[in-house]
């Protein structure tokens, strides 16, 4: 058993002997502790030396100090082994460090400059004591990203927040997908199938297997700006004879790709639709002003015989039947003394842009005519019409009319402008009935001004239906979210029917009537995963999910500057933007 002195402080044996005797009256006196057993009955030995002995025993240490020890040793260990990592100076690429993580990808390696691994580690340069201390301290390497970095929506959310993550999901991190230190040819984006089922709940096994089918009615979002039922031109007008010589059945005589885009882009009016719509263009005239016969200053004048824009503008709140007389009375007048200048001011009131709606309009051309009107006599127009412009024609009634000049006329745009708004700031029932028929001729598909609403959509807000608006410019389809495609990619290798085919039985029409409407319905049937696969299948095609998926929304590297250069601001895809 273990004596009760116990090892010395140097961790040696403290002898062989249990007491050491003292001299007390002259005499040796035993002194064993009491927790040995008290002193012994033989007592000292006449020499004054213990008389109670036993072996020499070896010290050995307790479990805990042998822990300590080794707990010791590795905190020396870690602290040489840093020495060590640190031992060959700052680093650089002719003398890097021991710890150097590896080499930058290019791009990154651009925009560190001479901060180097400082721009997205701040301990760095920090000495022992920073690298100590970050290496115990929770570090934002993704704040360090966002630094440059920028998406629509939350950039530490799934997806950047493009929809509702299910309950549950966790904030993301750059390093996740991204992996930096792997040389310079690195490319960060490259993300396997794999990394995506990480997160993903609907697990596939590839595209052709397992894939969620497309969404009915794919991949049409929302209904288009520019009307035009392909089923109808290809299947019905370009059968006719009168157009069949100038119609082309070919889908590049319309449309035009390039590699990368999504979307279709149109060749415009003038390319693609000219031929055919032209000439129908200055067919359908504005028809302004219509000069009743002359009356004697007394008698009634109804409006029975005016155009929807008189009954409208002369008749603005009155208060009863007998005013258009006498503000038709009083603008003809007012025309005769003053020129355009009386009906500029009404087109103000009435909240138009009188410089752009009677562009062009001679002076002369309503004087003449209000003058020889109040004089009681007939006005008689002239026999020749303008290809273009303002003119008067005898048609049972003379009339003021306009004629487009063609495609995007400034003063027929103007017009259909001014008629889409007239009703919606009219707060009068009566008045704003009206403004509505005004705006119906004005903007009807087949006859009203220059047929823009033949083609143009015209939409309103669902809250605010009566403000309308109309799609001067075609604007391609909005892509879905998260989803690319490149019509460039196929060309020549398909035809586009082999995708694209027509569907006849569509109610394309329909989906204009309702100006709130922002569902589209196609003139095609919908793709299918059936057609896609056909190419894109194990053993094919490429078929991973970054070949038409991104996982960033519009991603965009935020504004900087670099030495000798002004502050700018890049724009880039998915795969150059992400950290």
């Amino acid at each position: 058993m273990p004596c009760a002195k116990g090892p010395t402080l140097e961790g040696k044996c403290d002898g062989t002997h249990e007491c050491q005797p003292a001299m007390k009256d002259g005499k040796p006196v035993c002194r064993r502790p009491r927790e040995a057993g008290g002193p012994c009955s033989t007592g000292p030995k006449p020499d004054g030396s213990c008389s109670q002995t036993h072996p020499p025993c070896r010290p050995r240490l307790t479990l805990r100090a042998r822990r300590g020890r080794m707990v010791c040793q590795a905190l020396v260990f870690t602290g040489l082994l840093l020495v060590a990592c640190f031992h060959f100076g700052p680093g650089g690429r002719s003398r890097p460090l021991a710890a150097d993580a590896g080499p930058l990808s290019t791009t990154h390696a651009n925009f560190a400059g001479d901060q180097g691994c400082a721009t997205c580690h701040p301990a760095h340069g920090s000495g022992v004591g920073g690298l100590l201390r970050a290496a115990f301290t929770p570090h934002d390497m993704s704040g360090q990203c966002l630094n440059c970095h920028r998406f629509d929506g939350d950039p530490r959310s799934p997806h950047n927040a493009g929809f509702a993550a299910p309950r549950g999901s966790q904030a993301t991190d750059c390093r996740q997908c991204h992996v930096e230190h792997r040389g310079p040819q690195a490319n960060l984006t490259v993300i396997s199938d794999a990394q995506c089922h990480t997160c993903h709940q609907a697990k596939f096994d590839s595209f052709a297997q397992g894939h969620p089918e497309f969404p009915p009615n794919f991949p049409i979002l929302q209904r288009g700006t520019i009307k035009f039922n392909h089923a109808k031109h290809l299947q019905d007008y370009y059968q006719q004879a009168a157009f069949k010589d100038r119609a082309n059945a070919n889908c590049s005589a319309c449309h035009v790709a390039t590699a990368g885009e999504a979307g279709i882009r149109t060749l415009g009016f003038d390319a693609a639709c000219a031929r055919c719509h032209d000439e129908q263009i200055a067919q359908s005239e504005l028809v302004l002003l219509r000069l009743p016969e002359p009356v004697a200053p007394d008698d009634p004048l109804g409006a029975e015989d005016a155009t929807t824009f008189m009954a409208w503008l002369l008749q603005r709140d009155a208060a009863g039947a007998n005013d258009y007389g006498k503000n038709l009375r009083q603008l003809l007048t007012s025309l005769v003394k003053d020129g355009v200048a009386p009906l500029a001011n009404s087109l103000k009131v009435a909240g138009g842009k009188s410089d752009s709606l009677i562009a062009g309009l001679n002076p002369d051309l309503l004087a003449r005519a209000a003058g020889q009107w109040n004089q009681k006599q007939q006005y008689a127009p002239p026999a020749s019409k303008p290809n273009s412009g303002w003119y008067w024609m005898e048609d049972l009634y003379p009339e003021l009319r306009y004629v487009p000049a063609g495609h995007a006329d400034p003063v027929a745009r103007a017009w259909t402008e001014f008629a889409l708004s007239a009703a919606a700031r009219e707060t009068n029932a009566a008045s704003a009935k009206l403004a509505a028929s005004f705006r119906a001729e004005t903007t009807h598909a087949s006859s009203g001004l220059g047929r823009c609403a033949k083609c143009h959509a015209i939409s309103a807000d669902a809250e605010q239906p009566l403000p309308r608006q109309v799609a001067w410019n075609y604007g391609a389809t909005k892509p879905r979210a998260h989803t690319k495609f490149s019509h460039g990619a196929h060309l020549g290798l398909r035809q586009c029917s082999d995708c694209h085919d027509l569907n006849a039985k569509a109610d394309y029409e329909a989906q204009f009537s309702d100006f709130t409407n922002t569902q589209g319905t196609s003139g095609f049937h919908a793709l299918t995963q059936a057609s896609c696969t056909e190419c894109h299948a194990e053993g094919k095609v490429r078929a991973d999910c970054r070949l038409c998926h991104e996982y960033h929304r519009s991603p965009t590297v935020k504004e900087f500057k670099m030495a000798g250069e002004p502050l700018s601001s890049a724009s880039t895809g998915d795969t150059k933007s992400a950290p």
